[in-house]
C-alpha cells in the first residue's frame, strides 16, 4: 500500500489596481413606450458625447444590462380607503460599463465628464485588476510552492523523502479580483465633487488568494 502525505497549499498576492470600472445606470420613464425607449437612447447618447473628449468612443459604453417594465402607483381611494394600481409609465433601466487604466487625472476627467452631462446616470465606480489570467496564474504557482514546502516539512519531520505527486486539485475558492476601494455617487453628488478638483486616492490592494490540495508519495 502506498504512504501519502496530504497538505493544502495556499498562494497569496496584494496587487495594485491598474484599472478603473465605472458601471452606469440609465434611467428614463414615460408613459408611451416608444418614448421611454427613445428618451433612453438619447441619455446614452449624451453621455457618449460627454466623455468622446477624453478619447473615448460610444462603443466603448459597454451594455451589461437592459430593461423595461410598466410602473404603477399605489392610489387610495378616499371613498372606500382601498388602494389600488394605477399605471405610471414604462421605466427603461440600461446599463453599461466603461473601463480605462487608472490615472488619477483620467479618473478626475471622467467623474466631471458624468457629472456635467445631462443624462445623470447613477454611478459605481471600482478598481481591478487588467491582466487576471496572469494573476491566476501566479496565484497557483504561489499555491502549489507553498503546499510543496509543507509537505517537505512534514516529510522531513516524519524521516520520509518526498516521491512525487498523486494527486492536485485547486480549491476554486480564488477570491474576486477588485479592490475593497470604491465609489458610489449619484449625478448630484458627483458635480459636488468635480467642483472640487482632482481626486486624490490611493485605492487599496487587490487581495488575491488561491489554496490546492496536494497528495504526495512518500517513501
Amino acid at each position: 500500500m502506498k504512504r501519502t502525505v496530504n497538505v493544502t497549499g495556499e498562494g497569496r498576492l496584494n496587487l495594485p489596481p491598474d484599472t478603473v470600472e465605472f458601471s452606469l445606470n440609465i434611467n428614463a420613464t414615460d408613459k408611451n413606450y416608444d418614448r421611454a425607449v427613445e428618451i433612453s437612447a438619447e441619455k446614452l447618447e449624451r453621455l457618449a458625447e460627454a466623455v468622446k473628449p477624453l478619447g473615448f468612443a460610444k462603443e466603448d459604453l459597454k451594455s451589461s444590462n437592459y430593461n423595461i417594465y410598466p410602473e404603477y402607483d399605489s392610489v387610495r381611494d378616499p371613498e372606500t380607503g382601498n388602494y389600488s394600481n394605477v399605471f405610471k409609465g414604462f421605466r427603461v433601466n440600461h446599463s453599461v460599463m466603461i473601463s480605462f487604466r487608472f490615472d488619477k487625472n483620467l479618473l478626475s476627467d471622467m467623474i466631471s465628464a458624468i457629472a456635467s452631462s445631462v443624462s445623470e446616470p447613477d454611478l459605481h465606480i471600482a478598481f481591478t485588476l487588467k491582466n487576471r489570467e496572469e494573476a491566476a496564474k501566479e496565484l497557483l504557482r504561489l499555491a502549489v510552492e507553498n503546499a510543496y514546502e509543507k509537505a517537505q516539512v512534514l516529510a522531513a519531520a516524519a524521516g520520509v523523502k518526498i516521491d512525487r505527486v498523486v494527486y492536485i486539485d485547486a480549491a476554486q475558492n480564488r477570491s474576486g479580483f477588485y479592490s475593497t476601494t470604491s465609489m458610489d455617487n449619484a449625478a448630484v453628488g458627483l458635480c459636488k465633487m468635480a467642483r472640487g478638483g482632482s481626486v486624490e486616492m490611493a485605492p487599496q490592494d487587490v487581495n488575491l488568494s488561491e489554496t490546492v490540495r496536494v497528495i504526495y508519495e512518500i517513501g
